[in-house]
């Protein structure tokens, strides 16, 4: 028919199977309810007392080296928002805005991009973890039958309970690398609106 007629067929796109998570699709469980470690909630406590946005540690950052340009440098703001701003202005363009309240929420904005696109690279490393653990463990299997036969069901006992750690550590990875990218969603977002205040379209202006 679609010969006939002459229309093309729009195919279905296949499904995309990851290589490395393909391997643990099937063993979905749900992590334990833990506390949070004592250095974490300390530094939650920290957060807390803040009274301002901070942005990330460059030596934090250059840890995780991912050639990942597009995570290694903010989004050039150019839009029909941003140029009517800087016409409004009547002032040479800048990669921020020019009103006080629009550096502020932009510098937030800034932030908050800065953080998520680590976050990208810190789960992409763990997830890579993960996965290199296991595929170690499976090259040790083998060498679980040469354990002495009274020490092998201890053996097999630790060499499962390590398979599902790496599992786990894969798994953790990817809900966390979808909220970092919520995030980056927001700080993107947050950026778009201070522009948007300084044009005096929005509301709050």
């Amino acid at each position: 028919m679609a010969k006939t007629t002459d229309l093309p067929i729009h195919q279905p796109k296949p499904k995309r199977v990851c290589h490395i998570f393909g391997r643990i699709a099937s063993e979905e469980t749900a992590p334990g309810h833990l506390t949070l470690i004592p250095s974490f909630l300390m530094m939650v406590e920290d957060s807390f007392q803040a009274v301002s946005s901070t942005s990330v540690s460059r030596k934090l950052e250059s840890l995780y080296d991912d050639k990942a340009p597009y995570l290694d440098k903010h989004l050039a703001p150019n839009s029909v928002v941003v140029a009517s701003s800087q016409v409004q202005s009547h002032s040479k363009q800048t990669p921020v805005p020019p009103s006080k309240e629009g550096r502020q929420i932009d510098t937030i904005g800034r932030n908050l991009y800065s953080s998520a696109t680590l976050l990208h690279k810190i789960c992409n490393y763990q997830g890579a973890v993960g996965a290199y653990q296991r595929d170690l463990l499976v090259h040790l299997h083998p060498f679980l039958e040469l354990i002495p036969e009274d020490k092998r069901a201890e053996a097999s006992a630790l060499y499962d309970e390590s398979m599902a750690l790496a599992a786990q550590q894969m798994r953790a990875s990817k809900p966390a690398f979808d909220c970092s990218s919520k995030v980056l969603n927001t700080s993107i977002t947050l950026r778009r609106h201070a522009w948007l205040w300084t044009t005096g379209l929005s509301d709050g202006s």
